[in-house]
């Protein structure tokens, strides 16, 4: 009996050793179920990938009238399955909307329904719709809140920006080029950089490369060296450069370095920021659909190589008469001719979200689903968690706007 009992302890332990195991070498799975509320019936979508620490949670929703609802959640659920325990379901006049409610208490936000398009919050916000409004109250009375304000933030005079500091998040930092350098603008502080003792209208050479502002000095005769200025520590790098000449390029950013082109000498080199290194490389390089791809001599120097991270997709642009596609983390983001800014989901092609909209969106930029753009004379910030939020206004950006404003978020 003492050996039976051994046995099944041993067995158990064992058991739970390997689901441990499992767990901790799981990076992704997909798993489909049910749910049955008070009111409707769902079926799930659950599509979990864990990618440089961070934890992401896809879902789609679909209801009983077929409508398809596409979100996602980044937290740390320990890879639990199934993570949905209820959706409250909330119509008032043309707007639909669910909110999830997860283990552990958790709430993100409400996904909602206009005019049979899958709409944002900020969406229904630009519109003024009355109907979100009573939905929120409702979300209110139950004990319940969206984690993003309609009430307007106030704005403050910084040089010749208007700054809405209070809608800059604690962990992001943005930057404008002002000719002779950068403004720096955080929650807690407003700053400049001067890199520059001339100024310089057109900013063709500097990037931001993770935590680096990288740039060189084209306004003298020579170019001696690439500066790189840590925008976390306020430390610069210099690094002395000997072979570069005065007409060079940048191609752009992969995999955390800099990518440059001399067309004098026809060379190309890379640099990496935070090693403060220059290498030559032997080949010439062009990023394709987010891969770097060798090409020869001739095909590379036919023009200026600019590494872009647009893209083509001949259903999307048929469908949706767009301007511009891009493509992060399972998702397409791209622009109508219309203005409309919409999301889609790659596992659900045909219900695209619309996340804001804009008559006259000049440049935009995504990094890890976080988007900014530039409309007019106003630089916008919008992700998922904050919604839709001006972040600066100037008059230059009805005239300069290329490459001039850029952002990081610090990990």
């Amino acid at each position: 009996m003492k050996k039976i009992f051994l046995l099944i302890i041993n067995f158990l332990v064992l058991s739970l050793l390997i689901q441990v195991i499992i767990i901790c070498f799981t990076t992704k799975f997909t798993t489909k179920y049910s749910l049955k509320t008070t009111t409707n019936e769902y079926l799930i979508e659950e599509y979990f990938k864990k990618e440089n620490n961070i934890s992401t949670y896809n879902f789609i929703i679909t209801t009983k009238t077929n409508k398809k609802y596409t979100f996602k959640v980044q937290k740390n659920f320990n890879k639990q399955k199934h993570i949905i325990k209820d959706i409250k379901y909330f119509k008032e006049g043309n707007v639909e909307c669910l909110y999830p409610l997860f283990k552990r208490n958790y709430t993100s936000d409400v996904s909602c329904y206009y005019n049979k398009t899958q709409v944002s919050y900020s969406y229904l916000n630009q519109l003024n719709n009355k109907n979100i409004k009573k939905i929120s109250s409702k979300l209110k009375k139950l004990g319940y809140k969206t984690n993003i304000s309609s009430t307007p933030n106030p704005s403050k005079k910084y040089k010749n920006l208007v700054v809405y500091q209070k809608n800059i998040p604690n962990n992001y930092i943005f930057t404008t080029w002002n000719y002779k350098g950068i403004d720096i603008l955080k929650s807690n502080d407003l700053s400049s950089k001067q890199f520059l003792k001339n100024d310089k209208y057109e900013n063709s050479l500097a990037i931001i490369c993770n935590d680096y502002y990288i740039y060189i000095d084209n306004t003298k005769k020579e170019i001696k060296e690439i500066k790189a200025y840590n925008m976390l520590n306020q430390k610069q790098k210099e690094f002395k450069l000997n072979d570069l000449s005065a007409d060079i390029y940048f191609n752009g950013i992969y995999n955390n370095e800099l990518y440059i082109t001399d067309k004098k000498t026809k060379k190309q080199y890379i640099y990496n920021p935070k090693k403060n290194k220059l290498k030559e490389l032997n080949s010439y390089f062009i990023l394709k659909n987010d891969k770097i791809k060798e090409v020869n001599r001739d095909t590379f120097f036919q023009k200026n190589i600019i590494f872009t991270d647009f893209i083509e997709n001949n259903d999307i642009s048929n469908k949706y008469l767009t301007k511009e596609i891009k493509y992060e983390n399972n998702y397409y983001y791209f622009l109508t001719s219309n203005g409309n800014f919409y999301r889609l989901y790659s596992k659900n092609k045909t219900s695209p979200e619309l996340l804001f909209t804009f008559p006259n969106i000049k440049e935009w930029n995504i990094k890890d689903n976080d988007i900014i753009f530039i409309n007019n004379d106003t630089l916008y910030f919008y992700n998922d968690k904050l919604g839709l939020l001006p972040i600066l206004k100037t008059n230059e950006l009805k005239y300069n706007y290329k490459n001039i404003c850029d952002f990081l978020k610090k990990k």
